[in-house]
């Protein structure tokens, strides 16, 4: 995303943004309990997600305070993902 907004390509930026938000938010990627854990109790919280809700909240509001996102805020795919990074902190 960085990359893409240091060669203005906001469309792409969006993207990337899309992208990090999907996986911010989407379900924990939990390693393999018999490999990694052998021998110990583990168990897996359904529903958890791949980020807690205070980094989301870091990111919500890093993304409202930092300059460079003004240009993609007209963009229908940021303003989407900005959006599902809200909803997510609800």
């Amino acid at each position: 995303m960085e990359l893409c907004l240091r060669v203005d390509d906001r469309e792409g930026a969006a993207k990337q943004f899309a992208r990090y938000v999907d996986t911010f938010t989407g379900p924990a990627v939990l390693p393999d309990e018999d490999l990694f854990r052998p021998g110990m109790e583990y168990t897996r919280t359904e529903g958890q997600l791949a980020s807690t809700r205070e980094m989301r909240r870091m990111l919500l509001k890093a993304v409202d305070e930092d300059v460079r996102f003004g240009p993609l805020r007209d963009n229908p795919v940021f303003a989407a993902a900005l959006q599902k990074l809200k909803d997510s902190l609800n």
